[in-house]
């Protein structure tokens, strides 16, 4: 969505500098290795699907969301946290009701706790179970997981931290 932005202020830059299409591609393309923006639609795996976003109020969970409808797959599991001053009253009726929940913390003295968005899930007609931290929840869903399901993470900034953080830890296969 950002992309449009970014091809208006590189046409009005061209005005100045010498910027080919090839540049515009490149520098696309390495955004996470030029600026260390991590966690929007980051995607870690594939069978199944593993990607993580930073989303965290009503406007970007919203897009998340729409994507995650967009994306071909089986199953969605979702591993999910918020924040405990966050309102997510209006955030929870927007999660989509056939996917499987992961409800859990972040590593943050601000993190709502799991067991309490577990109950405020169920209550919206979300299936799923908590789990301690990020990355017991990610494990659980890896295990649940088939080759062609989702695994999405996010719901606060502090989750994905918390995941890229595990995952970035692990031995690649």
């Amino acid at each position: 969505k950002n992309l449009q932005v970014v091809a208006t202020a590189i046409e009005l830059l061209r005005f100045k500098f010498n910027i080919s299409e090839e540049n515009l591609i490149n520098g696309i393309n390495s955004t996470t290795i030029n600026t260390g923006l991590q966690g929007r639609w980051q995607v870690l795996g594939v069978n199944p699907l593993i990607v993580c976003d930073t989303g965290h109020n009503l406007e970007g969970l919203k897009y998340v969301i729409k994507q995650l409808g967009n994306t071909p797959g089986d199953n969605l599991h979702i591993v999910i946290g918020f924040v405990s001053d966050k309102d997510i009253s209006r955030l929870l009726p927007l999660m989509p009701k056939d996917a499987k929940y992961y409800f859990t913390r972040a590593s943050v003295p601000r993190a709502l706790d799991e067991n309490m968005l577990l109950k405020q899930g169920l209550e919206q007609d979300l299936k799923g179970n908590s789990y301690l931290n990020v990355e017991t929840a990610f494990k659980e869903a890896r295990k649940d997981a088939d080759k062609n399901d989702i695994i999405f993470i996010g719901g606060s900034t502090f989750i994905v931290a918390d995941f890229l953080k595990y995952f970035h830890s692990q031995e690649p296969v």
